[in-house]
C-alpha cells in the first residue's frame, strides 16, 4: 500500500516543484523472510514508514515527450523513514541534452543517478536501475540492486522520410 499527498508549485513555464508526503506498507509471507532475512529489517514480514520527498523539473526542450534540442533535468531528494526500521536518504538526477548535429539528424545525451545513504540498507531499499525513471533500454525487464549507481544513454536520429496522413472531420448536423 502507498498513498501520497503532493503540492506542485510552477512559478514559470519550464520549471516545476514538488513537495510531496507518503505513507508506505509493505508486507511479505515468511517463506520470503526465511529465504532472505534481510529482505526487511531486523528480519519482519512488514514494514511501515513515511516518507517526504522534493522534485524539482527543468524542461527547456521543443518537445518534452520527444525531445530533438534543449536541455532539461529533474532533481529529487526523500527521507523515507524515520527510525531504526526504516532510515534512508535518496538523491537522484537526470539530464538529457540534445543537439542538431547536421539537417534532420540530431544527438541525445541522458544520464541518471541515484544515491541512498547511509549505504548499508535492507534488501528492500537496493532498488536501483530498472526501477523508476531509472531504467535501461533494452533491459526493461531485469533489474540492478544497490545503493549507488547511474547510466549515460545516447542516441542518434536521422529522419528517413516524411508523409502526411490526411484527417478531416465533418460535421453532421441532425
Amino acid at each position: 500500500l502507498k498513498t501520497n499527498f503532493e503540492l506542485t508549485y510552477r512559478r514559470a513555464v519550464k520549471t516545476r516543484h514538488r513537495f510531496g508526503i507518503a505513507y508506505t506498507e509493505e508486507k511479505v509471507e515468511d517463506t520470503i523472510v526465511k529465504l532472505n532475512p534481510s529482505y526487511f529489517p531486523s528480519g519482519v514480514n512488514k514494514i511501515r514508514y513515511p516518507e517526504l520527498y522534493y522534485t524539482m523539473s527543468f524542461h527547456n526542450v521543443d518537445y518534452i515527450p520527444y525531445p530533438l534540442k534543449g536541455f532539461e533535468t529533474i532533481i529529487g531528494f526523500s527521507k523515507k523513514g524515520f527510525n531504526q526500521m526504516v532510515n534512508v536518504w535518496e538523491f537522484n538526477v537526470l539530464t538529457g541534452n540534445y543537439w542538431q548535429i547536421f539537417p534532420k539528424t540530431y544527438l541525445g545525451v541522458n544520464t541518471a543517478a541515484n544515491l541512498k545513504l547511509p549505504f548499508k540498507q535492507p534488501f528492500i531499499n537496493t532498488r536501483l536501475l530498472g526501477y523508476n525513471e531509472l531504467a535501461m533500454q533494452g533491459y526493461e525487464y531485469y533489474v540492478i540492486d544497490g545503493v549507488a549507481g547511474g547510466c549515460l544513454k545516447t542516441t542518434l536520429s536521422k529522419q528517413l522520410f516524411k508523409f502526411n496522413v490526411p484527417f478531416s472531420i465533418s460535421k453532421h448536423q441532425t
